[in-house]
Order: structure tokens, then sequence, then C-alpha cells
């Protein structure tokens, strides 16, 4: 009986143990409708007051230069193209001078939400006189009850990085 009771206490201390480190590598993001987990170079920002009304969500990466996701919530009785069309309107405010498709939208499984599509764009914008070319991974996914659009935005030097830690995030929907 007595090694029964330290078997549980050393299977108590491990659990504990493992759930403390989780929680010091990744930032958990909560908002109505959505929860997710975000990777340990990933932060929380305060979102700008002169973005759109439907942000609830604004994050960027410590080790990407200039590389952030917004996250945007629709309520209401939409359907997935009246979404699309909205996550295209700020593509286009985003890249005022071109855009262009480089993945189409595709179907993939995540556990937390329904029709969720993911497709991949590139960029163009003014900064600094310079012209700047973007990528941006997109998710459109139905999460309880709401539609949510993922849009990432970073440079094409760190775009094979930012659409893989992209999809972690975007796994991690409940």
């Amino acid at each position: 009986m007595r090694y029964f009771k330290f078997i549980i206490l050393i299977i108590i201390f491990i659990i504990n143990f493992l759930f403390i480190y989780s929680s010091e590598n990744n930032t958990v993001f909560e908002v109505k409708d959505i929860k997710l987990s975000l990777p340990k170079s990933w932060n929380i920002e305060k979102i700008p007051s002169n973005f759109e009304k439907n942000t609830v969500g604004l994050f960027s990466n410590t080790e990407m230069q200039n590389a952030r996701i917004l996250l945007l919530r629709y309520g209401g009785i939409l359907d997935y193209d009246a979404v699309r069309f909205k996550m295209l309107m700020n593509l286009q405010a985003s890249y005022p001078i071109s855009q262009a498709m480089i993945k189409k939208p595709k179907r993939i499984k995540i556990d937390g939400a329904r029709n969720a599509r993911y497709e991949l764009w590139q960029g163009t914008l003014n900064a600094g006189g310079n012209q700047v070319s973007l990528v941006s991974p997109v998710l459109i996914a139905r999460v309880n009850g709401s539609w949510f659009i993922f849009m990432g935005f970073g440079g094409t030097a760190v775009a094979e990085t930012l659409e893989n830690d992209f999809m972690e995030i975007i796994q991690t929907i409940q």
C-alpha cells in the first residue's frame, strides 16, 4: 500500500511538471468561440485602434522580423463565400500594389474547426519608398458558431518558417 501511494505521488509530480513545462513554452490565447496555443517565439500584441473592428488577435514572432498573424472573427449568418470575400478585401487593403495566389484554397482537417480551408498568397506593398514582397498564409474556418480568418504576413525570406509556424498554430484550435 505504501508503494502504491508513492507511485501515485510520483505520477502526480510528473503530470504537474509536464503541465508547467508545456505552459512555459506555449502561450494560450483565448477569445469568444476560440482558443489556441502559440509556440514559444510567438507573442500576443495589443491590437491597434485603426485595425478592422472584427480583429480579435494579433500575434508577432520574436525570431522572424516583421512576421505577424492577424485573427479576425465574424459572427452572424454568413457562409464560406461571404467570409472569403471579406478576407480578399483585407488582403487587397494589405497589398495595394499586387496580390497573387500561390496555393488555391484547400480543405484541411483541424480537430477544433469545421469547413477549414487553407490558401497561400503573395503580395506587394510600398514600405519606406521601396516595393516589398510578402507572403500570407490564410485560413478560413468555422469554430464554435463563428467564422475566423487567420492571415499571416512575413517577408519572402521567412516564408517557409512562417508557413510551418502558421500550420502549427492553427492545428491547436479548440
